[in-house]
């Protein structure tokens, strides 16, 4: 893999939730929108360099070499991100528009890391830890369902 691509999404990530919520405020500062524009809109650049364009030879032979071809779809959420908190028609509605376009780049960028074998080593591994240990609630069974995050606080507020 290459350095640099995971702290991409990283920051992506990041910067998305941090956006998300200054759109959420019930009125956002012009300041606090133009230095997520200009945060988000630095991330599709940076992006340029990891996850390169495409086509190069058919589209923009007169830009600069990062622009030239077309930009992979993987940044594409990164980029109507910031349209978002440019365009006075997303006023509104933004904080909705930023949360699925970060979910969406979440998945896009998951399949450019190729999590899966990963996952699955891991998850093995977890298993093996997990059925050592003696633990009842194995998380990995693959029949079970998650109890969720509200029955995990129910059981650290009676001490386990």
């Amino acid at each position: 893999m290459v350095a640099g691509v995971p702290e991409l999404g990283r920051g992506g990530d990041q910067d998305y939730g941090q956006a998300e919520y200054v759109a959420a405020q019930a009125e956002p500062s012009s300041t606090d929108l133009a230095q997520w524009r200009a945060e988000l809109s630095a991330l599709a650049d940076q992006g340029r360099l990891f996850v390169p364009n495409i086509r190069r030879e058919e589209y923009g032979q007169h830009k600069l070499h990062a622009n030239q071809g077309y930009r992979s779809t993987v940044l594409d959420p990164i980029v109507a991100a910031v349209q978002v908190l440019n365009d006075h028609a997303y006023e509104g509605a933004q904080a909705a528009y930023l949360k699925a376009l970060r979910k969406h780049f979440v998945s896009q960028f998951s399949l450019v890391l190729r999590l899966e074998p990963y996952n699955a080593k891991l998850a093995r591994q977890l298993a093996s830890t997990y059925r050592r240990g003696g633990k009842e609630d194995d998380p990995l069974v693959p029949d079970s369902v998650p109890s969720g995050s509200e029955a995990l606080l129910r059981r650290i507020a009676e001490g386990w």
